[in-house]
């Protein structure tokens, strides 16, 4: 995680000095094999705006590759696509190695009878997720930032959750992009 935090803040400080107005932040070993993937990633991006927390220009695109119902408020950190300042938003936060104090990251347990809320196997799931924010690892805890921005909550109703998917991410099938990931033989 530190290592992508470093490097996607570096990164996002050079195009902002060179004027960029948009980011997409990748790994090295990705390969997007589509064509016009940069078109289609900003046909998203312009379109899907609804439901947009005041803190965010725009949402920010990921791709599905990683990115499961399964895994509640965690999601794939391969790729990001969105507005400068939105990227900024969610890289901006202390390396895991940080001897800052973390904001205390808690769950909201809710109220509500079962069928509302997440299955107990999520909720387990979104208890790891919570953990490793704290502990600062990994995706789960570069999307805590981007979460806490945009006023949400970790909790365990699934409308909540969905909500925030809604206000804040774009997820785009890796398959349009024509993503090729050799990791494990991917």
């Amino acid at each position: 995680s530190n290592a992508q935090i470093h490097s996607t803040n570096a990164g996002i400080e050079l195009a902002r000095k060179i004027g960029c107005e948009y980011i997409l932040k990748s790994r090295t070993d990705m390969v997007f094999g589509a064509d016009n993937f940069l078109d289609i990633l900003h046909t998203l991006h312009l379109t899907h705006n609804k439901f947009l927390p005041s803190s965010l220009k725009g949402k920010i695109v990921v791709g599905s590759t990683n990115s499961f119902m399964a895994r509640p408020y965690c999601l794939s950190d391969m790729f990001s696509f969105g507005f400068l300042d939105d990227m900024k938003l969610m890289w901006d936060l202390p390396l895991a190695i940080s001897r800052e104090p973390i904001d205390k990251i808690e769950l909201h347990l809710g109220t509500k009878p079962l069928d509302q809320r997440m299955e107990p196997v999520l909720i387990e799931t979104l208890k790891g997720t919570v953990h490793d924010v704290s502990a600062r690892k990994g995706e789960n805890y570069i999307f805590s930032n981007l979460i806490r921005r945009t006023g949400f909550d970790y909790s365990d109703s699934m409308d909540n959750y969905m909500k925030w998917i809604a206000s804040s991410i774009i997820v785009v099938d890796n398959s349009i992009l024509r993503i090729a990931w050799p990791k494990y033989k991917n």
